[in-house]
């Protein structure tokens, strides 16, 4: 196959995998598995180097990820690891984009700047008669 025949490449790239298709799905299926890994290992270990910037927990499991300016946020950490196509180099990328805090601290953050809408509380007896209807059934089978 001649090096530079574009056309012969990709027919002969279509036929490997026809050929080796299982072996190619479990290969795949295993690096993204292992890369996930590799990744929640280093956003673990830089929790626990990291403790939150507003109270000083140092608790990784109670720690998380809040940008800094919603606008350059490219998607959440917790969605971005294991995705296919994205290295652990482009993961700490958007991670300096972040600061750690922890839970409280970050919804408490994240209410002041008006990200977070408070619903309006209604009156029991104003409520949608469904709702009224299976908030009593509820409390019927407790």
């Amino acid at each position: 196959m001649p090096a530079r025949d574009k056309a012969k490449q990709r027919e002969a790239a279509r036929r490997h995998y026809k050929k080796n298709r299982e072996t190619m799905i479990a290969r795949a299926k295993e690096h993204t598995k292992q890369k996930r890994i590799q990744q929640r290992a280093w956003i673990f270990d830089y929790l626990a180097a990291h403790p939150c910037v507003d109270c000083g927990e140092s608790d990784p499991v109670v720690l998380e990820f809040d940008h800094r300016d919603p606008a350059n946020k490219i998607g959440n950490i917790g969605d971005i690891v294991g995705r296919s196509g994205w290295g652990l180099a482009r993961l700490q990328a958007e991670i300096e984009k972040c600061d750690v805090r922890c839970c409280n601290c970050h919804r408490r953050r994240t209410v002041a700047e008006g990200h977070w809408k408070r619903q309006a509380v209604v009156p029991y007896a104003d409520r949608p008669a469904a709702l009224r209807n299976n908030a009593y059934e509820k409390n019927r089978l407790r």
